[in-house]
């Protein structure tokens, strides 16, 4: 294909969590690549008014958020509003940045054919995709956030799927932590799939042994049953040495903490274990989900047997023991994670596929 391929990248959510954030370095890199042309066809909101800021030509805002938890009329009026896209952008391929509405976006390229790439990014979506999908919406290639993730695939969808880790842009300086760890953090938005209460019910078993040590939460709070029920766990220990400290950036929350505990096991990726290791912060991780896929992958890490309380408070106290060592490892790991998580190796690939099924599907049209 002599001309560039004009590639539609759909994002059906619009808000600023980690995949759409994601999406926003991938658009960030992919708009002055000289093979392709992109057109984006996303929500207004937050994440909307940072990629308009990227004086991108072809964009297609759309007021009714949520392609996917809507009503049945409001997704008719979603896919007229893509359809005109359609005949305004022209593209030859449909790009699913959250797979969840594939269907939606496969009857229109069904109908048009036009091939559709779907981004698996959570397990949900992955269980939710049949082998008969695969033409019946003209799915041409799947792509999984892990192995972890695509695990949970139907086993006949394998060979059309690449397991393609997310782009990681580094943030931080290059600077080290140095002494005694004094504060072990936790990451994550308050609720069950987190799983909290394992990182608070070790916390008072390593507090009995290392009274000095501080216990910290972040993130904002999706369950408020749970979070209660973890004030109660904690008892006299909440808010003088397990303490919640809400929602914070990324960087302030790695100049605080000195080791990170990842409790959630069916992490589908566990980008935070990624931003660690940026910010040079060992971490524990359970022996399960994408957290523990990027544990192995990278080389570094400690890893508790999942949902077991005695285990991790064993593997808190063994890296406050073994602290400097753990600094010198995560360290180490810096540049493997430069290399893994690399966007340029990311953006290699996604315009190589863009460009190889472009050309499968004008063979097919002759």
């Amino acid at each position: 294909m002599d001309r560039k391929v004009k590639v539609l990248l759909v994002e059906p959510i619009g808000g600023l969590a980690g995949s759409e954030m994601v999406f926003f370095d991938i658009v960030k890199k992919l708009k002055d690549n000289k093979n392709i042309e992109i057109g984006i066809f996303l929500p207004e909101g937050e994440l909307y008014n940072r990629i308009k800021n990227l004086n991108i030509k072809n964009i297609f805002p759309y007021g009714i958020n949520n392609l996917h938890k809507r009503t049945f009329i409001m997704k008719l009026l979603n896919l007229l509003l893509m359809l005109l896209t359609i005949i305004k952008f022209k593209p030859d391929i449909i790009y699913i940045n959250q797979g969840g509405i594939y269907k939606h976006t496969g009857l229109l390229c069904k109908l048009l054919n036009i091939p559709q790439i779907v981004h698996i990014r959570i397990i949900e979506d992955a269980m939710k995709i049949k082998p008969e999908d695969i033409v019946r919406y003209n799915i041409k290639r799947i792509i999984s956030i892990s192995h972890y993730t695509a695990s949970f695939l139907k086993s006949r969808l394998k060979s059309i799927t690449d397991i393609v880790y997310d782009p990681y842009i580094p943030q931080s300086v290059n600077t080290i932590k140095h002494g005694d760890c004094k504060i072990v953090g936790n990451v994550g938005r308050i609720c069950r799939t987190k799983k909290q209460h394992l990182f608070v019910e070790a916390a008072k078993i390593v507090l009995k042994e290392y009274p000095h040590l501080e216990f910290h939460l972040y993130g904002g709070i999706d369950e408020i049953d749970y979070f209660n029920s973890l004030k109660d766990i904690a008892g006299n220990h909440w808010n003088k040495r397990i303490i919640y400290k809400g929602f914070k950036e990324p960087e302030q929350i790695y100049n605080e903490i000195d080791l990170l505990v990842h409790t959630c096991d069916t992490e589908p990726l566990g980008r935070v274990i990624i931003e660690a290791i940026d910010y040079g912060i060992p971490f524990i991780v359970p022996d399960g989900g994408g957290a523990y896929e990027i544990s192995g992958i990278i080389g570094t890490g400690i890893n508790f047997k999942r949902d077991d309380v005695n285990d991790l408070a064993k593997k808190i106290i063994k890296a406050s023991r073994d602290y400097n060592r753990l600094i010198i490892d995560t360290k180490n790991a810096k540049d493997k994670i430069k290399k893994v998580f690399s966007i340029e190796r990311y953006e290699n690939y996604i315009v190589n596929l863009y460009r190889r099924i472009a050309l499968e599907g004008s063979a097919s049209r002759l």
